[in-house]
């Protein structure tokens, strides 16, 4: 197990067992579900007061994340609504395994950019079209194949452009042989 996903593990235990806090002579304010809808659309982040408030409030911690569920919710309601094209198949007269590989329909642009020449690093490039950028940039995106390994995830920047190294094994080249890719919210 990796050491950040078993700290998570851990903070994730400690927190759940957490009572609610004795009220303070100047409690942190939580976090108003404005003022949180504002945090999960990435305007801005919480501040070090909220973020104290939510460390000690477990009714704070499950209104977050409810609306970061609901958040969730909005996004793909409005991503079904775009009627984005979410599928990118390698054509046939796409590069070798050592050059650069593009993958693209009318709504994204997903290259594949080899760091050596050996083809053992890439690079991964998700572009949205122009179309796209207004209602997704900073909302959280992920690319997945059709067997559920995630290649690309995170949130395009205000371009609509999103940028990562590849992690999985092998050449992402070879999987997309057997595999196609699909765009959604993460």
């Amino acid at each position: 197990m990796k050491p950040r996903a078993q700290l998570t593990r851990i903070l994730a235990w400690t927190l759940k067992g957490q009572a609610e806090p004795v009220a303070f002579a100047e409690p942190n304010p939580e976090p108003t579900v404005e003022r949180t809808a504002e945090v999960l659309s990435g305007r801005r982040g919480f501040d070090d007061r909220e973020r104290a408030a939510l460390l000690r409030s477990p009714a704070a911690r499950d209104r977050l994340r409810f609306l970061a569920e609901v958040r969730r919710a909005e996004q793909i309601l409005q991503w079904k609504e775009s009627a984005a094209d979410d599928g990118l198949m390698l054509q046939a007269a796409a590069g070798g395994p050592i050059e650069p590989v593009t993958l693209s329909n009318q709504d994204f642009t997903l290259t594949l950019l080899p760091l050596d020449p050996a083809g053992q690093e890439w690079m991964l490039h998700l572009r949205l079209a122009a179309r796209l950028v207004a209602g997704f940039a900073g909302s959280p995106l992920r690319v997945r194949d059709e067997q559920g390994a995630t290649w690309l995830q995170g949130s395009p920047d205000a371009d609509g452009e999103l940028s990562a190294p590849w992690l999985l094994g092998g050449s992402p080249v070879d999987r997309l042989a057997t595999s196609r890719l699909v765009i959604e919210p993460a």
